[in-house]
């Protein structure tokens, strides 16, 4: 007997998956790609693969911390910082997240400044790296780019090959850069 399922749209993490039809028996969910230009791509703020040495890296934790514009700091004073929930890369070792601007207290995003400083952290069996980075807010749209793009533009991309040890970050307007991103053992639990 064939038994179908609902396709049911899921979102977890800033992570959109889709529920597979299919028999019973190979039921699986499945994350799809994210809309990455144009007003669709919605508050998603930055996507990329992590990978190791060219191989997708399924698994891995994303996760996108941002830091206050507190500009009286001294020395040894703790910054204070908000953080995203973990996002966990697909079996293509694919990721994306999003930071909707309407949820940011002014700390982050103060009122009248339209880019925010970010990081991106990941963390796998390898180890964990991190790349900090702008993102510009076009107010007409809703959308994150990198400056001095339109919502058309592609989502910042940032990609991470944890065994050659690098960074890729592709602008909104399509120019890559490759830089050294070292991998740091994770610690012993």
């Amino acid at each position: 007997m064939l038994i179908r399922t609902l396709c049911l749209p899921l979102t977890l993490l800033g992570v959109v998956a889709l529920t597979s039809c299919s028999d019973e028996d190979t039921a699986e969910a499945e994350v799809t790609q994210p809309v990455t230009s144009g007003p669709g791509s919605g508050d998603l703020l930055v996507h990329g693969v992590v990978s190791r040495d060219g191989a997708p890296q399924p698994g891995a934790e994303v996760v996108v911390s941002l830091w206050s514009e507190t500009v009286d700091l001294e020395v040894g004073d703790a910054v204070d910082t908000w953080t995203t929930d973990p996002v966990e890369t697909d079996q293509d070792g694919r990721y994306g997240v999003r930071v909707d601007p309407d949820e940011l207290s002014s700390r982050y995003l103060p009122v009248g400044q339209d880019f925010l400083n970010f990081d991106v952290l990941v963390s796998s069996d390898a180890g964990s790296t991190t790349w900090s980075t702008t993102a510009w807010l076009l107010e007409d749209s809703g959308v994150w780019r990198s400056e001095r793009s339109r919502p058309g533009d592609e989502v910042i991309d940032l990609s991470f090959d944890l065994g050659e040890e690098t960074v890729s970050l592709t602008d909104s307007q399509g120019r890559s850069d490759t830089d050294e991103s070292p991998l740091f053992p994770m610690p012993s639990q």
